[in-house]
């Protein structure tokens, strides 16, 4: 298991989009929450998750921002099962 969080200056949805992509890209099966559900828990839209499945590894993305700064957090969980 391991936990790692950046921050960037980029946009919340630019950050999200590289990240879903990256993850298809290389082979992970990616799920995200809809649009609508992910806007019930943040009204300014600065709130994705992705969750992302490949073999025994599982991943979960979140990216974020508070309108409080400026910067995006992301926040990536990855966990390996045996």
């Amino acid at each position: 298991m391991a936990d790692l969080t950046l921050l960037t200056k980029d946009d919340t949805k630019t950050v999200f989009e590289w990240y879903k992509t990256q993850c298809s890209n290389t082979g992970w099966q990616v799920r995200t929450a809809k649009q609508s559900a992910m806007s019930a828990k943040d009204k300014a839209g600065r709130l994705f998750i992705l969750n992302a499945i490949k073999g025994e590894q599982q991943g979960t993305i979140t990216v974020s921002s508070n309108g409080k700064h400026p910067e995006t957090v992301i926040n990536i969980l990855w966990i390996k099962h045996a």
